[in-house]
């Protein structure tokens, strides 16, 4: 799932969790593309 972040909390590594339905569940913040590419410029 993907989810919003201020910035000043938007650091790689932060420790972060979300409510879900009332349980708080850890989340992992990770820079964009989630998966390399598979295209070359040519």
């Amino acid at each position: 799932a993907m989810g919003y972040v201020q910035t000043p909390l938007a650091k790689s590594g932060a420790k972060l969790f979300a409510d879900v339905r009332g349980t708080k569940i850890p989340v992992d913040i990770h820079p964009l593309p989630f998966t390399p590419h598979r295209y070359r410029k040519g």
